[in-house]
């Protein structure tokens, strides 16, 4: 899939969900000029994509913790070299 299809799905799979018609316009707006980044990379966005359910994870110290799960997949996107390609498995 190209980083233009899976940012479409993304951006479906959201909009479907949204109830604030500026953020679908802001989106709307992103798609049209490609600054996708401003997109994937947003808080609102993140949590209406990945959900907001809880994750267990290990810190560094090695202790069980909680952090939600659009933020774990935020910290992946970071580290990843391409981040829609990473989207594409939710999509």
């Amino acid at each position: 899939m190209t980083n233009k299809e899976i940012l479409t799905k993304a951006l479906r799979k959201v909009s479907d969900r949204m109830t604030n018609a500026d953020e679908k316009a802001m989106i709307d707006s992103c798609e049209e000029t490609n600054e996708y980044f401003r997109i994937i990379y947003n808080r609102p966005f993140a949590i209406r994509f990945f959900g907001e359910r809880m994750l267990k994870t290990e810190n560094a110290a090695g202790m069980q913790d909680e952090i939600p799960i659009w933020l774990f997949h935020l910290q992946q996107m970071v580290g990843s070299p391409e981040p829609l390609k990473y989207m594409e498995d939710f999509v």
